[in-house]
């Protein structure tokens, strides 16, 4: 089942930008698709009804954002949602972090959608100890 999202801050998704302040500010997004972008605030609920009447089998990773996507060109940008998205991960899930207790880059990668190095997670990370 696919819903209407608003968009509130900026997002790619299948090769395609959204942001909150361009004509895209609406994504439409299966429930396990929205689900990593809702935890980090990345979008939000506006439609409660269904609107996917040729729905297909869901895949098993369909709530993973294709890391394709270019990041934000502004660092700062870049370290704001890393630090949304750590603050989104659920600490008791061992597969967020590593065994240093740091979050997963992988996991950060896929739910902003581009890749986030190691380097750029300390460097956010830091701003929130």
């Amino acid at each position: 089942m696919s819903k209407i999202y608003n968009v509130d801050t900026p997002i790619n998704h299948d090769g395609e930008s959204y942001h909150p302040e361009t004509d895209n500010t609406t994504i439409k997004l299966s429930d396990k698709q929205a689900e990593p972008l809702l935890a980090v605030a990345a979008i939000s609920v506006i439609e409660d009804e269904a609107t996917d009447t040729d729905s297909k089998p869901e895949d098993k990773n369909s709530n993973v954002v294709p890391i394709n996507n270019t990041a934000p060109e502004d660092k700062q940008q870049q370290l704001d949602d890393i630090q949304r998205a750590i603050n989104g991960l659920a600490t008791d899930d061992e597969a967020n972090w590593t065994k240093n207790k740091k979050a997963d880059t992988k996991v950060l990668s896929q739910l902003l959608g581009w890749k986030v190095t190691a380097a750029l997670r300390d460097e956010a990370a830091s701003v929130l100890s």
